[in-house]
């Protein structure tokens, strides 16, 4: 029985698992599927440091705006 290491593709005679990578070795008949490739996660770090600052200052203005355009409403 030859298998082959869908890890490191090897192959080994008469054994059930790849002796360096300890997975289960994939006789010959069977298909390998490659591994999923997951990219650099560059969104971990959220937005920008500037882009932040932008959007909390809009919210800011944007709330003070409103909150004085209520109390002239209640005012009148």
């Amino acid at each position: 029985m030859r298998g082959s290491c869908g890890k490191c593709g090897q192959t080994f005679d008469g054994q059930m698992l790849c002796p360096q990578c300890g997975v289960q070795l994939l006789e010959e008949g069977e298909a390998t599927v490659p591994p999923p490739t997951v990219g650099p996660d560059d969104a971990a770090d959220g937005p920008p440091f500037l882009r932040r600052l932008a959007l909390g200052a809009i919210t800011l203005v944007g709330s003070f705006q409103g909150l004085k355009h209520l109390a002239l409403a209640g005012l009148l």
